[in-house]
């Protein structure tokens, strides 16, 4: 509704300062309602603990399509000195609704998420916007003039000095039924984040066998370098055979400069028996 042109719901002289302090006041009494504490996010003492974490955060692979929680209890077993529902683990209102609010955002946002079988991993820089959507482009769809760009730029000295002191994070998050699982934390510089991705390119310039078809070589141009589900195909004759902990470990050795861990060889090794029965 406007009066004499102007937007009521834009009133920042009466109207809006009136309906802050309205819901101010009912969040108020509704602190005052829910037990206090210690929050495990902030270290805050003697805050309001939310009894439940909302918003449900939506969109994981195997949750519940109406949403879940990080953190739930239902159950006696799962519930220790009385506390119940969400005071097994305690965090503030204030600091649940943010992270809930923040890991919706993250996965509605196509540079900042993307899926990784029954997986998704969702990452950001504090600061430096940009790098995301290198890193998205990197681990989703690669191609070899992308990869080649990546690895031809290395840091110039004012970038590196922008993003001296910035941090990647990224949480790898899977879902069961109406919770959801943290798989994997990971917090490194970002200017480390790069050069170990450049590196996980370079280390995956292999010489191919013989010399392939017209065709065989313009797919494989078209599929090289390997992405990171396809790359984790390699270990397995079909998708339904692809443990979910094969991509979460290839993505922690790209960003983290590990090898990779030991349990890839047993898939590697048992396709390479059964080759060579048949051949």
């Amino acid at each position: 509704f406007s009066v004499d042109g102007q937007l009521l719901l834009e009133d920042e002289q009466t109207i809006r300062p009136f309906w802050r302090k309205v819901y101010q006041r009912e969040v108020n009494e509704k602190n005052e309602a829910v037990e206090k504490g210690l929050c495990l996010i902030t270290g805050q003492t003697d805050v309001p603990i939310a009894p439940t974490h909302n918003p449900k955060i939506k969109g994981i692979p195997n949750a519940q399509p109406t949403g879940a929680a990080i953190v739930s209890f239902d159950k006696a077993a799962f519930t220790s000195y009385g506390c119940e529902q969400s005071y097994n683990a305690p965090a503030s209102i204030e600091a649940s609704t943010a992270y809930s609010v923040a890991l919706n955002w993250l996965i509605n946002q196509r540079t900042h998420n993307f899926r990784l079988g029954g997986t998704m991993i969702c990452f950001w820089a504090r600061n430096y916007e940009e790098s995301t959507a290198d890193f998205f482009t990197l681990f989703d769809q690669p191609k070899p003039e992308t990869i080649k760009k990546f690895l031809a730029s290395p840091l110039r000295g004012e970038e590196r000095s922008a993003i001296a002191d910035e941090e990647f994070y990224s949480v790898t998050l899977a879902g069961n039924a109406g919770r959801i699982v943290v798989r994997h934390w990971l917090q490194v510089p970002l200017t480390t984040a790069k050069e170990n991705l450049q590196q996980w390119f370079r280390d995956l310039e292999i010489a191919p066998y013989g010399e392939p078809s017209a065709k065989k070589k313009n797919d494989e141009e078209a599929s090289s370098p390997l992405g990171l589900y396809r790359l984790a195909m390699t270990t397995v004759r079909e998708s339904k055979d692809l443990q979910p902990e094969i991509l979460t470990q290839l993505y922690r050795a790209a960003l983290e400069a590990h090898a990779p861990s030991l349990q890839l060889l047993k898939p590697v090794l048992n396709r390479l028996a059964k080759q060579l029965v048949k051949d």
